[in-house]
């Protein structure tokens, strides 16, 4: 395939002007349940107040800035595929609205697997996307197109070290401590069941709310970034 680098530059700077913080092309011509041979994937912090408030536990603001985020990033996946369309290329979206799953974790094409063959960052212990500039206080969604434009640089190891923040922060126990490695299955990093059980039992009881999270605020990348825009911790 040929490249066309000016299209690929104006979409990201389309993206990042309608509000995408982080934004990359990955290569998913070897995955079946990509209908197309490329992904875009964009992504959106939490607001850090939220964020902060998920050191202590989960609140309602929590909730609702989560849904407010996926509303935005599938409304701008939206505009992104009208904007290759228009450029004469085919793109589909996968966001919260197109994909449904039958169960926790079982997308057929993961937002954050695209992340990461899009060098956005890796999978932490916590089985989320680790981005180095918000850690995995971000929210993803995607598109999938046969536009020409060039993949970015994918990510290919974890930078989680010997780090066990989010493994000890879980109240389900359900994190298991496993360096990601491509290829892996959620089912070694994480019991997604026992994740999605505190959701429903253990954090309804103690806030009312079907949430968690306390992973995400855990995550030294996390603490790194909320120093950076100024929260005191």
């Amino acid at each position: 395939m040929q490249y066309d680098q000016d299209l690929k530059n104006n979409l990201l700077s389309f993206l990042a002007g309608n509000g995408a913080a982080l934004a990359g092309v990955a290569d998913l011509s070897d995955l079946e349940a990509a209908e197309l041979p490329l992904g875009v994937i964009i992504a959106r912090p939490m607001p850090k107040e939220v964020v902060c408030d998920l050191m202590t536990q989960p609140t309602p603001a929590y909730v609702a800035a989560y849904k407010a985020n996926n509303d935005f990033l599938s409304d701008l996946v939206e505009k992104a595929v009208d904007y290759l369309e228009q450029a004469g290329y085919e793109a589909i979206p996968h966001t919260s609205r197109t994909v449904k799953v039958p169960g926790p974790g079982f997308a057929p094409l993961p937002h954050k697997t695209v992340a990461t063959r899009a060098g956005l960052g890796w999978i932490g212990k916590c089985c989320l996307l680790i981005t180095p500039e918000y850690g995995p206080s971000v929210q993803l969604s995607h598109l999938v197109t046969n536009a020409p434009l060039e993949p970015d640089e994918p990510i290919l190891k974890s930078k989680c070290g010997k780090c066990t923040k989010c493994v000890d922060r879980c109240p389900a126990h359900a994190i298991k401590g496993t360096l990601w490695e491509p290829g892996m299955t959620r089912d070694q990093i994480l019991d997604a069941y026992a994740c999605d059980d505190i959701h429903t039992g253990y954090m309804k009881n103690l806030t009312g709310l079907e949430e968690c999270g306390l992973c995400l605020a855990a995550c030294p990348y996390t603490q790194r970034r909320l120093k950076r825009e100024g929260v005191a911790l």
